[in-house]
């Protein structure tokens, strides 16, 4: 894992810093469903001004997804991600962050709302040595071989469709609940669509070497974060594990002069 995620493995197992560890652990009894969620998004143009290093992307739309869910805009908390809001590539946190998210958009259009976002492809610095993948994925973006994001989030609050929802969208007949609240974790560029709506909006338009993407090796282990009620739940299983009787008696025995 690279340390631009973070050193702590989160209450749900990935990478994110202590600050949001801690949050995401006040938050555990009160989430819904704690399991990590991802789909990805499809294309949806936005004008973007040539020139500069940045996309303008869908990373939801309330089209139903492959697990028959609707992810409603209104309900997206970013409080999280915005911590750091680093954008991966393919939720893969072993190589570099492709870029940053300079900001995320809650749309009310009617004929597709959803949520938008800013993606920001920073040029490589002049003290890197290695290779520079955010290069490398801004030029498949141009070329149209990387243009989907896709979101990972956690269900605070679900419901099944309303009557009401149901007139307006009668494409909801058969999902399987509405997610009206939800953690964004993070996002990521993508070419595996898992939703069938996906994508990168607007890119600028100028031109860029395409370049063999190369792993970046590992960086060290990262520490494991545990939960308050781990901690005290393996510190008591300790403590039980302690014969203190037998510690008690050899004490007095030794004080007697028997050991």
């Amino acid at each position: 894992m690279r340390h631009e995620y973070g050193t702590t493995l989160g209450p749900i197992g990935t990478p994110m810093t202590d600050d949001q560890a801690y949050r995401l652990e006040a938050l555990m009894d009160r989430i819904e469903d704690p399991t990590l969620k991802r789909y990805t998004v499809a294309e949806a143009l936005r004008d973007l001004s040539d020139g500069e290093r940045a996309d303008v992307s869908w990373i939801s739309t309330q089209a139903v997804d492959r697990q028959r869910d609707v992810v409603l805009a209104a309900g997206m908390d970013d409080s999280h991600f915005r911590m750091n809001p680093v954008v991966t590539l393919n939720h893969n946190y072993n190589v570099q962050p492709v870029g940053k998210s300079a900001w995320r958009k809650r749309m009310s259009e009617p004929d597709k709302p959803g949520v938008i976002a800013k993606t920001v492809y920073p040029p490589r610095p002049t003290e890197w040595t290695g290779e520079w993948a955010t290069d490398q994925a801004l030029a498949l973006i141009r070329a149209g071989l990387l243009g989907a994001k896709s979101v990972g989030f956690i269900t605070l609050e679900s419901r099944p469709p309303s009557v009401a929802e149901l007139k307006v969208h009668p494409e909801w007949a058969n999902v399987r609940r509405i997610v009206s609240k939800w953690l964004l974790l993070e996002y990521c560029c993508t070419w595996l669509p898992v939703q069938q709506e996906a994508v990168v909006a607007a890119c600028s338009k100028s031109f860029a070497d395409l370049l063999q993407i190369n792993e970046i090796p590992t960086a060290e282990p990262i520490v494991t974060f545990l939960t308050l009620k781990e901690a005290k739940a393996a510190a008591f299983a300790s403590l039980e594990s302690i014969d203190t009787t037998a510690i008690v008696n050899g004490a007095i025995a030794k004080r007697r002069g028997q050991v």
